[in-house]
């Protein structure tokens, strides 16, 4: 228990420390997240359909081909699966869906 708290105190305190960069970083992911939704725009209609399809394509693919640069590239270079591959995928698909409910 005293581990995790230690754990959890640490990540607040690099939270705080970093936190106009990880601000950027959610604004860049969101802005990414926009323009490839836009970029999809001509593909689907402009129904409640199509916009569902069409957020749904965005949020599915992204995270994976964000994930996917540094995953090729660790792979390049180590011969290995980047480690936590998957975790990250996660993540980055966790902070594209709260900033959109979040900001919007």
């Amino acid at each position: 228990m005293l581990k995790q708290s230690l754990f959890y105190l640490l990540l607040s305190v690099l939270l705080v420390f970093f936190a106009k960069y990880i601000h950027i970083f959610v604004v860049y992911i969101d802005w990414l997240y926009t323009y490839f939704n836009i970029q999809l725009a001509p593909i689907f209609s402009n129904s409640e359909l199509g916009l569902m399809f069409r957020s749904i394509i965005a949020l599915t693919l992204l995270p994976i081909a964000i994930t996917a640069v540094p995953a090729l590239l660790y792979r390049a270079f180590k011969n290995k699966m980047l480690p936590y591959y998957f975790e990250i995928t996660w993540l980055v698909w966790l902070v594209i869906a709260l900033s959109n409910i979040l900001i919007r």
